[in-house]
């Protein structure tokens, strides 16, 4: 009976996965205001009514989606600081916020979820699911938290409230991240990684950094922006082939 109840409990959660899935594509191509449960269903090939025994609402459903999109962000930082190591702290800080830059390329229907809940001022689900979202976000942010208070710590960052620093970084680098649909009309101009590198810094020096290791890290993210160098030895062959009859 054990197993042919977790069997049950794996199919009911592979399906809602689908669902998700299938929303959070409609959110991010079409916008919120686009995904309604009849919608879904006929995307889905099912009865409306066979989506309830997942998600009883949209609120609900759009609840979950940032619940999965945060899991995963979360995953993905935890990862990046896993495989970092107990190392320099600002150095850890860092690399979150270069990571959290790439959102649009590593998770782009998630970042443009998160985006579009953030843009948009009216609550777009009611207080008791939203309450559940923020404890997620406030989890999350907790986090981030622990790396500001141990570069503080550690001498890195002067004292500061690490609440409102948080919360300070994760506005920069949504807004900055955003701007990045701006880059098809100056690429340089609206790179995000460029401006992301700047912001922080300057974010980092207002917070007491030193000067020099702000400047390292700069240095360090802009030579894993730049692309691969081609050797001399390549570049005199592509010539020859250039100009070969």
């Amino acid at each position: 009976m054990i197993a042919v109840h977790q069997r049950r409990e794996q199919r009911h959660s592979e399906r809602a996965e689908q669902i998700a899935a299938r929303a959070l594509e409609i959110v991010a191509e079409e916008g919120i205001d686009a995904l309604t449960l009849g919608r879904l269903a006929r995307d889905l090939h099912v009865v409306p009514a066979a989506l309830y025994r997942y998600f009883p609402s949209k609120d609900a459903l759009v609840a979950d989606l940032q619940r999965r999109t945060l899991a995963q962000v979360h995953a993905r930082f935890a990862e990046v600081l896993g495989a970092l190591g107990a190392g320099d702290p600002l150095a850890r800080l860092w690399a979150c916020g270069q990571l959290y830059l790439e959102l649009p390329q590593t998770n782009p229907q998630g970042f443009r979820l998160i985006a579009q809940l953030l843009a948009d001022p009216r609550p777009l689900v009611p207080a008791e699911e939203a309450s559940v979202t923020a404890e997620a976000v406030a989890a999350f942010l907790g986090e981030v938290g622990q790396l500001i208070l141990q570069a503080s710590a550690a001498g890195k960052l002067a004292p500061g409230s690490t609440s409102d620093r948080a919360l300070s970084l994760w506005a920069l680098l949504q807004g900055v991240a955003q701007l990045g649909k701006l880059s098809r009309f100056d690429e340089r101009r609206f790179d995000p990684q460029r401006l992301g590198s700047s912001a922080l810094g300057d974010l980092l020096l207002g917070w007491g950094a030193p000067p020099k290791a702000v400047a390292e890290l700069r240095a360090s993210a802009a030579s894993d922006a730049a692309p691969p160098k081609t050797s001399s030895a390549k570049r005199a062959s592509n010539k020859k082939r250039k100009v070969a009859p």
